[in-house]
């Protein structure tokens, strides 16, 4: 069983602050799950070099921070940050669209997705993100297994008795980036929460609290909408399935 999640499509109008949502999704039989973020407008990836990684650099942050990548796409949108998913810099993030009707700068829209595996009531974020004063949480990074990247960069999971694959493309001409996630080993029933950090700013700048965020959600088919802004266009969430 498959289902896309969609996040992102450009309806008009958003600004400069931090936030986020909860979705989850119960698991039972299901094998795949696709994340799509995208803002208006198709499909291809770039072919790189086979790279992979283990378990013993990959929880190393010494080692594992100071390992970057970029993708981008001909729609002028890219996705960047290490190989762990732990933003290190301003223009940093997994998705980035420029915004011409806005300024020249680069627009960081989807900062980070951090995803929650839940087992018998027991919740692990897989999730890495810096603070100041060199403070790292969740540290999700100890449950990574493996990174490799042929074609599309992948990410193997394991916690306890799951094993979790996630893989990522930019879509051609959209800025719309594809994120799959493939449950490979799971003995017993098992939720997957998923909680978007939105930025909505420009790569020259930080998010700062901005009690002023329109922080709404609309329900639309197969998932949310929301408008932060009214500098940006709205923001689509969706789960389809096929």
């Amino acid at each position: 069983m498959i289902i896309y999640f969609v996040i992102f499509k450009i309806c008009h109008n958003l600004q400069v602050v931090k936030t986020k949502y909860t979705l989850q999704v119960l698991y039972l039989n299901i094998t795949t799950l696709t994340f799509v973020f995208f803002y208006d407008r198709y499909f291809k990836t770039t072919i790189m070099s086979y790279l992979k990684f283990d378990k013993t650099l990959l929880t190393n942050l010494e080692k594992s921070l100071s390992k970057e990548m970029i993708r981008t796409n001909r729609a002028g949108t890219y996705n960047s940050t290490t190989i762990i998913d732990c933003n290190t810099r301003k223009y940093h993030g997994q998705l980035v669209v420029p915004f011409p009707e806005i300024d020249n700068s680069n627009h960081v829209l989807l900062s980070s997705l951090d995803e929650t595996v839940i087992q018998h009531g027991a919740e692990f974020n897989l999730g890495l993100h810096k603070y100041s004063g060199n403070v790292f949480s969740p540290n999700g990074h100890k449950y990574i297994r493996q990174f490799d990247c042929e074609i599309i960069a992948r990410t193997v999971y394991r916690v306890g008795g799951v094993v979790l694959a996630k893989e990522r493309m930019l879509v051609s001409f959209e800025p719309r980036i594809l994120i799959k996630y493939t449950l490979l080993e799971a003995h017993s029933p098992t939720t997957l929460r998923f909680k978007p950090f939105l930025a909505f700013r420009s790569v020259n700048a930080l998010s700062k609290e901005n009690y002023d965020a329109q922080t709404d959600v609309t329900e639309v088919s197969n998932g949310v909408k929301n408008r932060m802004s009214s500098a940006y266009p709205e923001l689509f969430s969706t789960f389809p399935k096929t």
